[in-house]
């Protein structure tokens, strides 16, 4: 369920004050400071299976905007797991789409500035419906419109950001080399300032989320990188998992989107030694996959 809305402003860890829409001012709240949280390997790896199987049997309807590139295989994943995909492109069809569906994922990959138009839309729309969303900053770090956009779509209270080391540390701002030290500072930097649960990957995902541990996630299937669109993927399940338990509960959500495509990736690549085969396999091991299989699968470890 949606967090409850309260009256209080809270003070903005940004500058650019000037920069906010109406729609950003009716999510940033003053609430609660977020407790410390407790997490274990066994805990996390129990929880994933169980928002899995809720998902399974909710059946979210997801909004996605993704480039024309990678949107089938976004949608056969999100069918495979048994969640609705919908696509718009057109504004005004972006904002009726976002106010009917149960979440949002906004992928930044190729955008074209009325592309961009339509995904200010849905967000909008989303945050004013108290609906939780999830941010691909695809390339962000190394192109410009894509970047601004990412930037801009970074203060608008996503539940999830996803993206690679150079594209956390561009949206961070922070500039330093791309090591695992340093991207990994970046990753619980953006978590802090943004509220977002924020996934980083790479050999191991890790996942970030305020006032909560480092969750590095060591499953995963090597033939991702020759595969258009795994990341896409990685972010649609995120909002579809987001849909099935609330903003409230965006760690979580972020941590089943990233050991639901890492195990599907293991379980592929057992079967497919080629890129196209590969693809094929993995979204037959989303539909074939089984929570409690999921959670024995799962290698988490906790960093403090």
């Amino acid at each position: 369920m949606a967090e409850e809305r309260v009256e209080n402003v809270e003070e903005e860890p940004f500058n650019q004050m000037e920069d906010y829409s109406d729609d950003e001012y009716i999510v940033r709240r003053k609430r609660a400071p977020v407790p410390t949280m407790k997490v274990t390997s066994a805990g996390l790896a129990k929880a994933v299976a169980e928002i899995f199987e809720t998902t399974r049997a909710k059946a979210p309807r997801v909004a996605c905007f993704a480039h024309a590139s990678v949107s089938a295989f976004v949608a056969n994943s999100l069918l495979a797991i048994g969640a609705e995909p919908s696509f718009a492109e057109d504004s005004g069809e972006a904002t009726q789409l976002a106010g009917i569906a149960d979440s949002l994922f906004a992928s930044v990959g190729a955008v074209s500035k009325p592309q961009a138009e339509a995904v200010r839309a849905a967000v909008a729309r989303a945050n004013a419906s108290q609906k939780p969303w999830a941010l691909d900053p695809d390339d962000s770090g190394e192109l410009s419109l894509r970047g601004y956009v990412a930037k801009e779509l970074m203060r608008r209270y996503p539940a999830i950001i996803r993206g690679n080391p150079t594209e956390i540390l561009a949206l961070s701002g922070i500039e330093t080399p791309c090591d695992d030290a340093a991207a990994t500072t970046a990753a619980r930097r953006l978590a802090e300032v943004t509220r977002a649960a924020v996934i980083m990957t790479g050999a191991h995902d890790r996942v970030c989320g305020e006032n909560a541990p480092v969750a590095v996630l060591k499953n995963g299937g090597s033939l991702f990188v020759r595969v258009a669109g795994a990341g896409a993927v990685q972010g649609a399940l995120g909002a579809a998992f987001l849909a099935t338990v609330g903003r409230a509960r965006r760690y979580e959500a972020a941590a089943a989107a990233s050991l639901v495509v890492a195990v599907a990736g293991e379980a592929a690549a057992s079967k497919a030694k080629t890129p196209c085969a590969f693809s094929n396999a993995f979204i037959d091991a989303l539909y074939e996959m089984k929570p409690a299989d999921l959670a024995k699968r799962a290698k988490i470890d906790i960093q403090d």
